[in-house]
């Protein structure tokens, strides 16, 4: 007899974000992330991952490119790749945001490595994430 398996991460966290806390939260982080785009400028943003729609958060963009990378095609993602081995040329991306990305992957540790590499050096990091010692991180243990 089969065991019964848990819902797949992503589409929980995309029933959630359609709830009325989840677009609240999304509205926050929106706002937050288009004040701290003003002052990322360059040639090229990269979003790792994604949270809601996948244009939410680089529609706000101050560089002259910006592209959304995701594990799965879907509307909205320009790349398609892993986090941990992103498929981008190294010193090549102003600025990166990692839209709880951190929290879905096993290893975040290697997922903020190659950030560290596709990044030129006086690169920019925007992430957005639960702690997992927040009231609400503990909660979902």
């Amino acid at each position: 007899m089969d065991s019964p398996t848990s819902p797949d991460p992503s589409a929980k966290a995309s029933l959630w974000l359609e709830g009325p806390v989840g677009q609240r939260l999304l509205e926050l982080e929106e706002r937050i992330l288009a004040q701290t785009l003003e002052q990322a400028f360059g040639f090229q943003l990269l979003q790792v991952g994604t949270w809601g729609d996948s244009q939410r958060f680089v529609q706000h963009s101050k560089t002259l490119r910006h592209s959304v990378l995701c594990a799965q095609a879907k509307e909205g993602v320009d790349v398609v790749g892993r986090s941990d081995e992103l498929p981008i040329a190294s010193d090549s991306v102003d600025a990166v945001i990692l839209p709880h990305t951190l929290e879905q992957h096993d290893d975040p540790h290697q997922v903020l490595r190659e950030v560290q590499r596709v990044l030129v050096c006086d690169g920019r990091v925007i992430i957005t994430g639960f702690s997992p010692t927040s009231a609400w991180g503990l909660r979902q243990l």
